[in-house]
């Protein structure tokens, strides 16, 4: 898993919102647990080696001793709620097979969950809810490699 790219603007501490298209808000007081990046990567780790019932899934970079069959490349683009009471995320990922080097998926994924509530803990929530979701759609394409 990995590399994850993150946009300047969410890679930061601060949980960020969407107020309007061209607007963003960054929280004074709501603030990650860890870096983003290191989130995402755990998390999609998680959920891959669950949904495919395998041990475990390596996080970019991997040691030289550990050589994995494929690799999932992450580029986020957008990942915050918004003011419609929605979240969102968009990001384009590539599955590649490694010792080739070969492109065997090139995908984009937007995805929204609307929020139940809205405090910030709703906003985590709804969030948390489409990494399962781009999980999924990842899982699904590493399922259907021959």
């Amino acid at each position: 898993m990995g590399p994850i790219q993150l946009p300047a603007y969410l890679d930061r501490q601060e949980l960020v919102s969407r107020s309007r298209a061209n607007r963003l808000d960054v929280s004074e007081n709501n603030r990650w647990a860890e870096p983003l990046t290191d989130n995402l990567a755990q998390i999609l780790a998680q959920n891959l080696s669950a949904l495919l019932g395998i041990d475990k899934v390596s996080l970019y970079p991997w040691t030289s001793d550990l050589r994995p069959a494929y690799q999932v490349e992450i580029e986020v683009l957008g990942f915050e709620p918004d003011s419609a009471r929605s979240a969102e995320l968009t990001a384009r990922w590539i599955l590649r097979d490694v010792p080739t080097r070969a492109i065997l998926s090139d995908k984009t994924s937007e995805l929204t969950e609307p929020l139940r509530g809205p405090s910030t803990e709703e906003s985590v929530a709804a969030l948390s809810e489409l990494l399962g979701r781009f999980s999924c759609g990842i899982a699904e394409a590493l399922r259907e490699i021959p």
